[in-house]
């Protein structure tokens, strides 16, 4: 009787153990993917931090070559660089949108 009683606790030993080691795994795996999730997000933010400034600076050079296109005084000039910049804005902001669709994508 003594030693079946032995024999089960040492089972049920075995088991804890086999669980704990199992669980402890599981904990580490939680910890490294929410460590990656943690730098996605940061990557994720510094990539929008980048493309605000971009946009900021694609706005001053587009100022500034308004100001040098009205200058010149040539309707035909200023259509044109009008035009242009809207074009060139309308295909900045869609390849933008899609590159922070995929990088949202990616971190989910």
């Amino acid at each position: 009787l003594e030693d079946g009683l032995q024999s089960s606790k040492a089972a049920q030993e075995a088991q804890l153990q086999a669980r704990l080691a199992t669980l402890k795994e599981r904990r580490k795996a939680a910890m490294v993917k929410e460590s990656s999730l943690a730098q996605d997000r940061e990557l994720l933010l510094q990539a929008e931090e980048a493309s605000a400034l971009a946009r900021q600076l694609h706005q001053e050079a587009e100022a500034k070559a308004m100001e040098e296109t009205f200058a010149s005084g040539d309707q035909t000039t200023i259509e044109t660089t009008v035009h242009t910049m809207l074009e060139q804005r309308h295909v900045r902001e869609e390849t933008e949108l899609g590159q922070r669709l995929l990088e949202w994508k990616r971190v989910e």
